[in-house]
């Protein structure tokens, strides 16, 4: 909602009113190319290099994997069986980018996401239940209200089970409100994983990767190197 100075100054006032800031826009996280092959999933299953040649999908049979971001493309054959292939009342996924489809990726985004989380060639865990919440528009962007009400959607759909994680790979400038959010779903239980960010700059100075209660992650090269466009 949009408020002249007067209004802004009266909210503020209000002590029932936590905190009040301007809705921010978020972007997906920029894709780039990955060299020599599938090497990440060699890097993944040890903990320090040389890598030793072997690739260990990790097992998260009962995990639920809200992916917030563009949607996720219900019909690709990477997601079958661990995709519920209809978004009808009562399934995980969500829609809150106002494009009323979860199961549709106009962009490309979200599905890539999902594809290296939980896709059956090359995610890193196999047999979770993928959970398309859709916060960003075709276009790859959304705002910091509709990804909050993303959050709030994957912990009311998880309340009850100890198995949930948020994936968000996208971001904007710092934003309390995000970041109480995050902080709000990991206090119920959730796991939230987001992106540091692509634009080689301090993560601390966006939202979600400020969040201390979020798993940030950054981009390292094949040699353990931070990558060039890494925050």
């Amino acid at each position: 909602m949009k408020l002249n100075p007067k209004e802004l100054n009266s909210i503020r006032k209000n002590p029932n009113i936590e905190l009040v800031e301007e809705n921010q826009k978020v972007y997906a996280s920029e894709l780039t190319d990955v060299p020599s092959g599938v090497w990440g999933l060699d890097r993944i299953n040890q903990c320090s290099l040389p890598n030793d040649g072997k690739m260990t999908k990790h097992d998260a049979t009962d995990v639920k994997v809200y992916i917030l971001d563009t949607g996720i493309s219900g019909t690709h054959i990477d997601f079958d069986g661990v995709l519920e292939p209809n978004p009808s009342t009562g399934s995980c996924h969500g829609d809150y980018a106002n494009e009323n489809n979860p199961l549709f990726d106009g962009n490309g985004h979200g599905t890539h996401v999902a594809s290296t989380s939980c896709g059956l060639t090359y995610g890193v865990a196999s047999n979770c239940k993928l959970c398309a919440v859709k916060v960003l528009d075709s276009g790859g962007s959304g705002s910091n209200a509709g990804v909050i009400e993303g959050i709030e959607h994957a912990v009311r759909d998880c309340a009850g089970s100890k198995k949930c994680v948020i994936n968000m790979s996208l971001g904007g400038g710092k934003s309390t409100s995000l970041n109480m959010a995050v902080a709000n779903a990991v206090n119920a239980g959730v796991h939230v994983v987001v992106a540091a960010g692509n634009e080689n700059t301090d993560a601390c100075t966006k939202s979600p990767a400020s969040e201390p209660k979020a798993i940030t992650v950054g981009s390292t090269d094949s040699s353990d190197n931070r990558s060039s466009f890494s925050n």
